[in-house]
C-alpha cells in the first residue's frame, strides 16, 4: 500500500485514502526478458515500470519541496520503505537548482521490498522520514492501523537531532534515574511525554491537528488492550537508522499519558531473514556475562541444563574466539554484557578490547542477540556500527541500548532472560522473542527489589529497545 505527504510550506497533498499498487518484483530485481528496448520512450517506460502512482499536489508558494511515498506491506500496517520526489516551485520562470544541491531529486531505497516477503504481524506501523528539503531537515510521520485507518504529517522538527543530543532525551532518561528508591517504580512519564510532544508534533497548525490525532487514536488504541505491537521504521536522511525508544511515551507516573502498555519493534538495518517461511527456533544460548560488570553467576538450576546453555568465559580472548568460530548451521541466541564504545566491547577499563573487525561470526538465520551495553542503539552514527555489523552477519532479531545502560540492570536483566528461557523449556511453551522479554523484565525488577541493597528498577525495561524478528521462537520439547 502506498500512503503520499507533502514536506516544505510550498505543498499541500490533501488526505486521500491508501492505495494499493501491485508490484512486478521481477522488474526490479531482473533485467527484461529481451535486451532489445523499446523504440518509443513510454514503451520503454511501461516495460521496465514495476507500477505507478498519480496524484495530485498543490502548489502554495515558490520554493523548495518533497513528496513523500510512504510503502507499507499488503497488510497496510508492516513498514517496507519509501520514495522521495525534491521538486522546486517556481513562477514562471526556469529552476534555480537551489533544491537539490548536493541531493538527487529523486530517492528510493526498495532494498527492503526485494528482501521481504512475509514478516511477523503487528497492530500498527509507524514511519518517520528525514530529508532534506532545500538547505532544511523535514520530517514525514505516518501512522496506520489494521482497520486502514492512517494519519500523516509534517513534524515541527528533526526527531534524529532530538535522540542524538545527549542533553535532551538521554539527560532526561539520567535524571529519572537519580530517583531510584526501594519502595516505588522509576517515573519515565516526563521524558515519554517529552518524546511524544517531538514526535507527535506539526510545523504548521493543520499538521498538528493531525499529529493531535495520531497520537490520540494511539492512545485509544493501547488503552483499549491488549497490548498492541507497534513495527516503526525512522530513517535519517532517508538512509540511517534510528532507533526510537516509543514504549517511554506509555510510562506510568506524573505525567501518564497512557493506561495500557505498548509493544515496540524495529526493523534491523540489514533487514531479517523472514522468506516465504519461518526460520528455524533457538535451541543453544551463549552467555557472556563478565565478573567485572557484576559477577557472572546465573542460578545453579540454569546452570546445570547444560543442554542449551554456554557460557562463554569471562576474558575477552573466550569472546573472541566466539566471534572467530565457524558457521552454524542453526540459529543460535546470545546474551552479551559489557561495556561498549563506537563498535569495540570490553569488560574492565584500561584492558584488552575486542574490536568490530573481529566480530567475523556468521550466524544462522533466525539467531537472537541480547546486547546488554551502552549506546549500541543510540542515534549517533559511530555508535550503530555493531548492531549494523551482527545484522550483517546474521543476527535477525535484538535488544539494545539507546543510552548508557547501567550495569546493575544489565546483570539483572541477563540472568531474568535466562530464567524466563529456562522457565518456558520446561513448561514446553515455544516462547517468542518478546514473550522472553516481558519475563526478564519483570524477572530482573523482582531480583532488584529482594537484592541486599534492595532498590525498585520498574520501568527501567523502557529504556530498551527490541529489534527485528519479535516472533522468532524457542526450541522446546513437547510434553507428554
Amino acid at each position: 500500500m502506498l500512503h503520499v505527504a507533502a514536506l516544505g510550506p510550498n505543498l499541500r497533498i490533501d488526505q486521500a485514502p491508501a492505495r494499493i499498487l501491485d508490484f512486478d518484483l521481477t522488474k526490479l530485481s531482473q533485467p527484461p526478458a529481451s535486451p532489445k528496448a523499446p523504440a518509443v520512450p513510454s514503451d520503454l517506460t511501461a516495460a521496465l515500470a514495476a507500477g505507478s502512482i498519480v496524484t495530485e499536489v498543490h502548489a502554495l508558494a515558490k520554493g523548495c519541496g518533497a513528496v513523500v511515498i510512504f510503502v507499507t506491506a499488503s497488510d497496510g500496517v508492516r513498514p517496507l520503505d519509501h520514495l522521495v520526489q525534491r521538486v522546486e516551485v517556481v513562477d514562471g520562470g526556469a529552476p534555480t537548482g537551489d533544491c537539490f544541491t548536493g541531493e538527487s531529486s529523486f530517492e528510493s531505497g526498495l532494498t527492503r521490498i526485494l528482501a521481504l516477503s512475509g514478516g511477523p504481524p503487528a497492530d500498527l506501523g509507524l514511519q518517520v522520514i528525514e530529508e532534506s528539503v532545500g538547505n532544511d531537515i523535514r520530517a514525514a510521520a505516518l501512522l496506520v492501523d489494521k482497520a486502514g485507518n492512517h494519519w500523516s504529517w509534517e513534524m515541527a522538527s528533526s526527531l534524529a537531532a532530538y535522540l542524538g543530543d545527549k542533553e535532551l532525551l538521554e539527560r532526561s532518561v539520567d535524571t529519572v534515574r537519580t530517583g531510584l528508591t526501594s519502595d516505588k517504580p522509576l517515573d519515565y512519564s516526563a521524558a515519554g511525554l517529552e518524546l511524544s510532544k517531538v514526535i507527535f508534533s506539526g510545523k504548521r497548525s493543520d499538521q498538528t491537528k493531525k499529529a493531535k490525532d495520531a497520537l490520540d487514536a494511539l492512545r485509544k488504541r493501547v488503552d483499549a488492550g491488549p497490548t498492541p505491537t507497534v513495527l516503526i521504521r525512522a530513517l535519517e536522511k532517508g538512509k540511517n537508522e534510528l532507533f526510537v525508544p516509543l514504549r517511554l511515551i506509555t510510562a506510568k507516573g506524573k505525567d501518564a499519558q497512557f493506561k495500557g502498555r505498548l509493544h515496540v519493534v524495529h526493523p534491523l538495518p540489514h533487514g531479517e531473514s523472514y522468506g516465504p517461511k519461518r526460520p528455524p527456533c533457538v535451541e543453544n544460548w551463549s552467555y557472556a556475562i563478565p565478573t567485572g560488570l557484576g559477577g557472572s553467576d546465573l542460578p545453579t538450576e540454569i546452570q546445570a541444563d547444560a543442554g542449551w546453555l554456554h557460557p562463554v568465559d569471562a576474558t575477552i580472548d573466550a569472546l573472541r574466539n566466539f566471534f572467530g568460530r565457524p558457521p552454524q548451521e542453526s540459529p543460535e541466541g546470545l546474551v552479551l554484557l559489557s561495556h561498549h564504545s563506537t563498535g569495540a566491547v570490553w569488560h574492565r577499563e584500561n584492558a584488552d578490547r575486542l574490536l568490530i573487525g573481529e566480530l567475523n561470526h556468521k550466524f544462522a538465520d533466525g539467531s537472537i542477540g541480547v546486547l546488554l551495553s551502552c549506546d549500541v542503539a543510540a542515534a549517533r552514527e559511530r555508535e550503530m556500527v555493531l548492531t549494523r555489523r551482527l545484522s550483517t552477519f546474521g543476527v535477525d532479531s535484538l535488544i539494545l541500548s539507546p543510552f548508557s545502560l547501567r550495569a546493575t540492570y544489565g546483570r539483572a536483566f541477563s540472568i531474568g532472560f535466562a530464567e524466563a528461557v529456562q522457565e518456558a523449556r520446561a513448561a514446553g511453551n515455544p516462547a517468542t522473542l518478546v514473550q522472553l522479554f516481558d519475563a526478564a523484565a519483570i524477572k530482573a525488577r523482582q531480583r532488584l527489589k529482594t537484592a541486599t541493597r534492595p532498590r525498585d528498577y520498574g520501568g527501567m525495561d523502557l529504556e530498551l529497545i527490541l529489534a527485528g524478528d519479535h516472533a522468532q521462537t524457542l526450541c522446546v520439547e513437547e510434553n507428554p
